[in-house]
Parts: structure tokens; C-alpha cells; sequence
């Protein structure tokens, strides 16, 4: 996870494959497109600044709801 939306970006936490992430509470998560023109997913992240933390899309695999 990184601290902003971009691969230049604070390293702020790594994870394992598989590892389970929740998005930060807002009427809906967005993702953004960072810097490098990737796009990023806020992800809860109490280590970064603002706890909000981003993981680039395509690196995450989501779940669905049963």
C-alpha cells in the first residue's frame, strides 16, 4: 500500500497475495488514476497519514457478496 496514487510514492505496507483489504467508508469507493496513468484503489490503511492507503486496481482481486 502506498501513501498516495502513485508508483513513486511512500511504501507504506506490504501485504501477501490473498490478503484481505476493506476500502475506506465513504458512499462509495472510487479508484483514481495516479501519476503513472495506472489506476489506484483507496484501501483502510492506518499506517499512512490520512489512513487511507492505495493499492493499484489491477493488483486486487474482489470479492462477492453471497
Amino acid at each position: 500500500m502506498r501513501e498516495n496514487p502513485s508508483i513513486n510514492s511512500v511504501v507504506r505496507k506490504t501485504v501477501p497475495a490473498r490478503y484481505v483489504v476493506t476500502g475506506p467508508t465513504l458512499p462509495f469507493c472510487t479508484s483514481a488514476t495516479g501519476t503513472d496513468g495506472r489506476q489506484w484503489v483507496p484501501v483502510d490503511c492506518r499506517c499512512a497519514r490520512d489512513d487511507i492507503g492505495w493499492i493499484i486496481a489491477n493488483k486486487l482481486e474482489y470479492l462477492t457478496p453471497v
